[in-house]
C-alpha cells in the first residue's frame, strides 16, 4: 500500500495507508522460535529472496538519485527514488537513499518508515536492532523490529530479553510472557528469567505455568548440589530462599498443599546442606523444625533453625488443608515475632485461620494488627468484626461495624453486616434505616464512571508509526489501573456482583419490613402514634 501511495500521488502521509499488525506477524515469529528451539514444527512458507535483478533503466535512475543527494539536491533525490519505487518497489538502494533524504530535511519518523521498509529487502539483522532502538517511541514498532532481529538471528538472545523488557514495560504481558518463556527454553532455569516472568505469569493468571517453571528449577539446582551448600545464607547456585517461598506460595495458591509443605521442607533441608537426610520424609509431621521445649508424643530426632517466612508458608498450608494442630504450633512460633516487621505474615496466618472456619483463633491474630495505625485497615476491623458475629457475640461485632461506618459512611458492605445484625438482635428500625441509606448510596452513585482520556502520554504521535499504538496504551492502562491489587474484578464480575448485593439489600429490606410489621402490631396504639409521626 505504501509503494501504491508513491505510484498513484505523492502524498507525505505515509502512515495513514500503511498500516502492518503485529498480531499478523506473530505466527511468522513462533515459527522462527521453533525453528530456533527445536520445538513443534514450522509452518511450510515461502524461503526469503535475495532481490530482483535491476534493470538498466532502473539503475540508471538510482545513480541520477544517488548523484542529486551528493549535490545536496535533496528534493530531486526525493523525485527520483519515488520515481525508481514506482518502477521497482523491491529496489532495496532507493528506500535507504530516500530516508536519508527525509532525515536531512529532520523529517525522523518518516525516515524511520523508509528505514523500516528498507529493512525488509536487506534482510539484515543488526540493521533491525538499529532500527529497534530507534523506535521514537512507537513501542509496537519497535516489538515489531525486536521480533525481526529475532527472526534473521536466533542467537540473538539480546533482541528477545529486550523485546519482553519493553512488553512487560508497555504492559503488553503475553507478549513479555513469549518472549521470556523462548529465553528460557535456550537457558532454562536461568534465574533472573523467572525472576521477571513471575510476576507477569500471576498477572496472566498462569500459575500453573509458574509453577512448572520454578519447580524445574528447584530440581535442576538439586540435582547440581545434591548435598546443599550448608548455611542457608549461602544458597548454592544462587537458587535461593526466595525462590523456594515463590514456589510454595504458588502452589499454597493452587490449593496444592501437599506439595507446597514438601517443597519448603525439602527445600529448606537442602538450603542447610542436609539435602541427603531423606530419612525426614517419612514422617508425616514437621518435628524436624520444632524448636526447644515441644515435647511431642514420639521422640524429637532433633531441632534445626528454621527461616520465619518458610514456617509461616508451612503454617498457612497446614492450616488450609485441615491439619489444624501442626499448622497452630507453627503459626504460634511466627507470632512470636514483632508483628511490626511481619505484618503480611500475621495477616496471612489470620486469614488462613478465617477461610477454615477457625475464627476463635483468627480474631487475636486480626486484634493484634489493629493496634497500630500502620497494620490496622478497614479490612482488618471488618473481619474482627466477622469473627465475632460467627462467635455469636453479636454486641461487640456491632460496635466495631458502628465504628467503621462512623469513620467510613460510604462502607455500604458495613452498613449491610450492620443491618443484619439489627435484624437478628431485633432492632428493626435502626435496620430498615441502614438499608435506606444503602438503596440511598447505590441510588446516586454513576452508572459507567467516566474515565479520564490521556491522550498526550505517548512518547510519539501513533499516527507517525506504521503500527496500530493504541494497543500498547490500551493495555499499559488495564494493566497498572490498580496495581495493588491483583485480582481485580472484570467490570462483567463487578456488575454481577452489584446485583447479587441488590438482591441482598431487598431481602433485608422485605424481612425488616416484616419483622417491623409484627411489632407494629404488638405494640397497639403507642407504636401506632409513632408510626404515624
Amino acid at each position: 500500500r505504501l509503494v501504491q501511495d508513491i505510484r498513484e500521488r505523492n502524498d507525505p502521509s505515509l502512515a495513514k495507508d500503511w498500516d502492518i499488525s503485529i498480531q499478523d506477524q506473530e505466527e511468522t515469529f513462533k515459527d522462527d522460535l521453533r525453528a530456533a528451539s527445536g520445538v513443534g514444527k514450522r509452518r511450510k512458507g515461502k524461503t526469503r529472496a535475495s532481490g530482483p535483478a535491476l534493470s538498466q533503466q532502473v539503475r540508471s535512475l538510482i545513480g541520477d538519485g544517488n548523484q542529486a543527494f551528493v549535490d545536496s539536491d535533496l528534493p530531486g533525490a526525493i523525485r527520483i527514488m519515488q520515481e525508481v519505487i514506482r518502477i521497482e518497489p523491491r529496489a532495496a538502494p532507493a528506500w535507504s537513499v530516500l530516508a536519508q533524504c527525509y532525515e536531512d530535511i529532520q523529517q525522523k519518523d518518516r525516515a524511520l518508515q523508509l528505514r523500516i521498509m528498507a529493512a525488509h529487502l536487506i534482510h539484515d539483522a543488526e540493521e533491525w536492532d538499529r532500527l529497534a532502538q530507534e523506535n521514537l517511541g512507537f513501542h509496537q514498532q519497535a516489538l515489531y523490529c525486536y521480533r525481526k532481529v529475532y527472526s534473521l538471528d536466533p542467537s540473538n538472545v539480546d533482541a528477545l530479553w529486550e523485546r519482553a523488557v519493553l512488553a512487560k514495560e508497555i504492559g503488553d504481558l503475553r507478549i513479555a510472557s513469549q518472549s521470556f518463556l523462548a529465553i528460557l527454553k535456550r537457558f532454562p532455569h536461568d534465574l533472573t528469567v523467572l525472576s521477571e516472568i513471575r510476576p507477569i505469569l500471576l498477572e496472566l493468571g498462569e500459575l500453573a505455568t509458574g509453577a512448572t517453571l520454578f519447580q524445574n528449577a528447584f530440581d535442576h539446582y538439586q540435582q547440581r548440589f545434591p548435598a546443599g551448600s550448608g548455611p542457608i545464607s549461602g544458597p548454592p547456585g544462587s537458587f535461593s530462599i526466595l525462590n523456594l517461598l515463590v514456589l510454595s506460595d504458588l502452589y499454597n495458591t493452587l490449593e496444592d498443599f501437599d506439595k507446597a509443605i514438601r517443597v519448603i521442607k525439602a527445600g529448606s533441608r537442602w538450603l542447610q546442606g542436609r539435602g541427603d537426610q531423606r530419612y525426614w520424609d517419612l514422617l508425616e509431621d514437621d518435628r524436624e523444625f520444632d524448636i526447644e521445649g515441644i515435647n511431642r508424643a514420639a521422640c524429637n530426632l532433633g531441632t534445626f533453625l528454621y527461616d520465619v517466612n518458610a514456617r509461616h508458608r508451612l503454617a498457612v498450608a497446614r492450616i488450609r488443608m485441615g491439619d489444624a494442630n501442626e499448622g497452630i504450633m507453627h503459626a504460634n512460633i511466627v507470632l512470636q515475632e514483632d508483628v511490626l516487621d511481619y505484618a503480611a505474615l500475621f495477616g496471612e496466618i489470620a486469614d488462613a485461620y478465617y477461610e477454615r472456619g477457625m475464627w476463635m483463633e483468627a480474631r487475636p491474630v486480626y486484634e493484634l494488627l489493629s493496634t497500630d495505625e500502620s497494620t490496622s485497615s478497614v479490612y482488618i476491623l471488618l473481619q474482627i468484626a466477622s469473627c465475632y458475629r460467627m462467635l455469636d457475640e453479636l454486641k461487640e461485632a456491632a460496635d466495631i461495624y458502628e465504628h467503621v461506618r462512623l469513620a467510613d459512611p460510604t462502607n455500604n458492605d458495613a452498613k449491610m453486616k450492620l443491618a443484619e445484625i439489627y435484624e437478628i438482635l431485633n432492632e428493626p428500625r435502626k435496620a430498615l434505616d441502614l438499608v435506606y441509606q444503602v438503596i440511598d448510596s447505590r441510588k446516586r452513585r454513576p452508572k459507567d464512571p467516566s474515565q479520564p482520556n490521556d491522550n498526550g502520554s505517548s512518547a510519539g504521535n501513533p499516527s507517525s508509526s506504521l503500527f496500530s499504538e493504541d494497543r500498547s496504551s490500551k493495555n499499559t492502562k488495564s494493566s497498572r489501573a490498580n496495581p495493588s491489587n491483583p485480582n481485580r474484578l472484570s467490570q462483567a464480575q463487578l456488575k454481577e456482583l452489584e446485583a447479587e448485593k441488590e438482591k441482598d439489600v431487598l431481602r433485608i429490606y422485605r424481612r425488616i419490613k416484616e419483622i417491623w410489621g409484627r411489632d407494629v402490631e404488638g405494640e397497639g396504639g403507642e407504636s401506632k402514634g409513632v408510626c404515624s409521626g
